[in-house]
């Protein structure tokens, strides 16, 4: 009988996780991991012909994954700025505080990398990333 098998009758009879794991020789975290993959919660066997994520094939020496992380795209303040006011918003910086105005209203640093993230988002380009944030 295959272990997943095993696991799924198991579980389908009401064994505790702890015990099929001492029993299969895996951990508790395997063990619950296999379950909500291949198990419902009755013991039944799982139809995974509609898969959460992509298989990924992987050759012996060549192995491309897309990584779901924002891509590190390192910008000064005054890049933001300027991004900002390509949609027309009035940004301007108070040389003695270092505080900025946006559309009039008193903002910070984070504040403008907020908003134009948020754009950024909308248009489906990579989030800015400031090193030197205050």
């Amino acid at each position: 009988m295959a272990e997943i098998d095993r696991l799924r009758k198991m579980y389908g009879e009401g064994i505790k996780i702890k015990q099929i794991a001492a029993e299969l020789g895996r951990t508790n975290e395997s063990v619950n991991k296999a379950i909500s993959r291949h198990v419902d919660k009755r013991g039944r066997k799982v139809n995974n012909s509609c898969q959460m994520y992509p298989i990924v094939k992987i050759a012996k020496h060549n192995v491309t994954i897309k990584s779901m992380r924002p891509i590190k795209n390192y910008v000064t303040l005054t890049t933001v700025v300027e991004y900002l006011k390509e949609f027309g918003h009035k940004i301007t910086q108070s040389p003695e505080y270092g505080i900025f105005y946006f559309d009039n209203k008193i903002v910070t640093q984070l504040t403008l990398l907020l908003i134009a993230n948020r754009k950024r988002i909308e248009n489906k380009q990579p989030i800015f990333n400031l090193k030197d944030l205050i």
